[in-house]
């Protein structure tokens, strides 16, 4: 089986995959930067890696079955273009679901301990927040409620079971989910009834037609006073001015965000983007993080795993498609 990696063969991913690949003789890989890759793709390459492929690249080899997509979610770009293409199938990788899980964990206790307004008073030798009447909140015994329980949402009800937290979690469809025996799960039409009891609400969910703006004003009302939020999922599922609004006046006691409304969009650009269009670094009860929650040191390693391990299960013919319909 011929793929082609869209990647700086320099780079630490495209070491990574060599390495991962050699034990395997059955897969023959090539690897060239975005600039090079429709110039040089070959006829018979079956499965091409690339987070947002071009119209050139996708035409450029008859052979074409696979597009894998080497990160967690699916650019509406290459959902676009690949809707155009029905014969070619389309994955991703979840390399990523354990230090996302991790930092949605940080994320959590950070907001919930008042970690960061105590850390930025002791700075200044300030030591009020210690005597002051208390806001931090304490996890054990809460009711947490995960907006998808996949590979990340997963790992975080069992952390959170062990710091004795009651984890449910609402999936699109319960009947099937691979999580069903482990945690206890809501279909989405349970929704509304279950916000109501969520201590702590997490977000895991990807960006698709479904989701985006699941979580509006109205859902937020839903939430007990003093409720906690994290959304390492993707920034459009929670509306941002309600998001702003439930932190600012009720009832959401802090949040943990990882995930955006704005990004910068050149290099120049990096330090001088606001994450929203409201003032959300304002806000003293939420920890803002800039989209980091699937890095870490060995990250690239992992993506080559799990992308090795993707392309044998597509020689296989045991790998799921995305179903494009749906949007993930």
């Amino acid at each position: 089986m011929r793929v082609h990696v869209v990647a700086d063969p320099a780079g630490r991913f495209a070491q990574a995959v060599r390495r991962e690949a050699a034990p395997y003789a059955k897969l023959t890989i090539t690897i060239a930067k975005e600039a090079d890759s429709a110039d040089v793709i070959s006829d018979d390459v079956s499965v091409l890696v690339t987070g947002r492929p071009t119209e050139a690249l996708l035409d450029g080899s008859p052979s074409l079955a696979w597009v894998v997509v080497p990160f967690a979610g699916i650019p509406r770009a290459t959902a676009e273009v690949l809707a155009a293409r029905p014969d070619i199938a389309l994955t991703n990788l979840h390399h990523n679901s354990s230090p996302t899980a991790e930092h949605a964990l940080a994320l959590l206790l950070a907001a919930a301990r008042q970690i960061v307004p105590a850390d930025r008073q002791l700075r200044v030798s300030d030591w009020s927040i210690r005597y002051d009447d208390n806001e931090s909140v304490i996890i054990a015994g809460k009711r947490a409620l995960i907006l998808g329980v996949g590979a990340v949402g997963g790992r975080i009800a069992r952390v959170l079971e062990a710091l004795d937290v009651s984890v449910r979690g609402v999936v699109r469809k319960v009947e099937g989910h691979p999580k069903a025996a482990s945690v206890s799960l809501l279909p989405l039409e349970a929704l509304d009834d279950a916000l109501p009891e969520a201590d702590l609400l997490i977000c895991t969910l990807p960006e698709t037609r479904a989701t985006r703006g699941l979580i509006d004003a109205r859902r937020l009302a839903r939430l007990p006073a003093g409720a906690i939020l994290v959304n390492v999922g993707r920034g459009a599922v929670i509306d941002e001015k309600a998001l702003y609004e439930a932190l600012r006046d009720g009832p959401l006691a802090a949040a943990g965000i990882d995930v955006w409304y704005q990004y910068p969009e050149e290099k120049s650009e990096r330090t001088a983007t606001e994450p929203g269009s409201f003032p959300f670094a304002s806000l003293d009860n939420l920890v803002l993080s800039p989209h980091r929650a699937g890095h870490g040191v060995g990250i690239e390693i992992l993506r080559a795993q799990h992308l090795v391990a993707a392309l044998l299960e597509i020689e296989e013919e045991t790998r799921g498609k995305i179903d494009l319909a749906r949007g993930y």
